[in-house]
Order: C-alpha cells, then structure tokens, then sequence
C-alpha cells in the first residue's frame, strides 16, 4: 500500500487515497477481465475471514 500511495506523491495519506485509488465498484464484467472463465465459486478465497465466518457466502451469490 505504501508503494502505492508513493507513486501518487507526498503528502496527506487520506488525500493520496482520494487522489489515487480508484473507486468504482467491481462489477461481475470488470472481474471476469481477470478472472476469466474461471467458475465464480473459485473467485473467492475460502480463507478469508468473512467467509469462514459465514458474512460471505459465495455459494448464495449464483
């Protein structure tokens, strides 16, 4: 992230995030350029913790 952050410059770390990141949201036809045909389920890492913890669930997105 710092490296990120310095690419933009110095400064303000919020206003570097402002600048810099950008923020439109994913969408399935943005993801899918990455992705690829890979079947949805897979996109998800079953590690993280927002799915162990069952806030994600991955299989009621289809």
């Amino acid at each position: 992230m710092d490296q990120l952050l310095n690419l933009c410059g110095s400064g303000d770390v919020s206003k570097q995030n402002a600048e810099c990141v950008d923020f439109d949201p994913w969408t399935v036809e943005r993801l899918r350029l990455f992705f690829g045909d890979l079947p949805l389920l897979q996109w998800f890492n079953p590690a993280a913790p927002r799915i162990k913890q069952g806030e994600v669930v991955p299989d009621k997105m289809m």
